[in-house]
């Protein structure tokens, strides 16, 4: 009864945001559309964006980039949305929760130095994000054209111990201060879920972030063996350091193996042997984002007034993201509507 009063609210307001997410037949005709304008026009009038775009846009504003940086603020806005009806405990997992949007950032500034690619990030539209729930100035960081400018942006911040390490490391590159963020975020989390949460919200966190570690080593570990040669100690160096139902010793096994097929092998005497069976045609990362999907759509049915509803909408959310970037992206390169169905597996699973 507790958990249900305190979450009426909340969940109202998830139930409602989760209603204006892309349906599998909306997916269908964005598919279906003929050019990046075409796209965004749709977006326009689409109930979840249609107040984030500009009254009347003129010609330039129909690119890619302005639509890629639409979906940023909307993942920030509906952030925030969330916060809003949060009580004091909730607030506390979004605040953690922020740590993985604040590394997303981090991470363009860094491709930007490392790929010479544009940034491609509104910063006066997501300054005020994070001035309410960061300490990251990231006017300053956005500015900063090396990693020493950077790392001194990020001066105070958790980021500058984890980037300074990385950027003393033989062999310095993008993957070393990529993964020293990921490492920091699940870390960090794990650590701190503890200290405020209790019951059934802290079941239901740890069963989807330990779920979501395993499954993220697992890939990791995979990639590995598919396209490197990488020693053993050199693979679990880079492993998130936290065993949910994925044991050590199982770890250290996957890490050990001569190749992609070997791997294959031994990881099917594990919990997520079953479920993470690759075909030929298909990638592990495509394995990786069904299994999570129907994990935190299986959270969510069994734990609904829980902070299941605040992940699994965010989640969602952000998948949406994804997938509306892949498709604008294929439409631009005139891709036919049923490769790109096909391609993204639309009205399966994960949608």
């Amino acid at each position: 009864m507790g958990s249900s009063f305190t979450y009426s609210g909340l969940n109202t307001k998830i139930h409602g945001m989760r209603s204006k997410l892309i349906s599998s037949d909306e997916y269908n005709e964005i598919t279906g559309l003929s050019s990046v304008p075409d796209v965004i026009q749709y977006l326009a009038s689409h109930p979840g964006y249609s107040g984030l775009f500009p009254d009347t846009p003129d010609d330039d504003f129909y690119h890619r980039e302005n639509l890629e940086q639409i979906l940023t603020v909307s993942l920030y806005e509906n952030f925030s949305k969330i916060y809003t009806f949060s009580t004091m405990k909730q607030r506390k997992f979004l605040e953690l929760y922020f740590m993985h949007f604040e590394i997303r950032l981090i991470k363009k500034f860094l491709r930007r130095m490392y790929n010479d690619n544009p940034l491609n990030v509104d910063i006066p539209r997501l300054e005020p994000y994070f001035e309410r729930f960061s300490d990251i100035p990231v006017a300053r960081a956005g500015q900063a054209s090396d990693i020493d400018e950077l790392i001194n942006a990020l001066e105070g911040t958790i980021y500058e111990a984890p980037l300074k390490k990385a950027h003393d490391l033989s062999g310095n590159n993008l993957f070393n201060y990529e993964i020293s963020l990921d490492l920091l975020q699940y870390k960090t989390f794990w650590k701190q879920k503890g200290k405020f949460m209790s019951g059934t919200d802290l079941d239901v966190i740890t069963d989807a972030y330990g779920y979501k570690i395993d499954l993220l080593n697992i890939q990791w570990i995979y990639r590995c063996k598919k396209y490197y040669t990488m020693t053993t100690s050199d693979i679990l160096s880079m492993v998130i350091p936290i065993h949910y139902k994925l044991k050590k010793q199982q770890l250290i096994e996957l890490a050990d193996t001569e190749n992609a097929e070997a791997f294959l092998k031994i990881l099917k005497t594990t919990i997520y042997g079953k479920g993470l069976d690759v075909p030929e045609d298909v990638s592990v990362e495509k394995c990786y984002r069904k299994l999570m999907h129907n994990h935190y759509v299986k959270i969510f049915r069994q734990h609904p007034y829980s902070l299941a509803c605040v992940s699994t909408y965010l989640y969602l959310q952000e998948r949406e993201t994804e997938t509306l970037t892949h498709i604008t992206e294929c439409i631009r390169y005139s891709y036919p509507p049923e490769d790109i169905r096909k391609f993204l597996k639309i009205g399966g699973e994960q949608h």
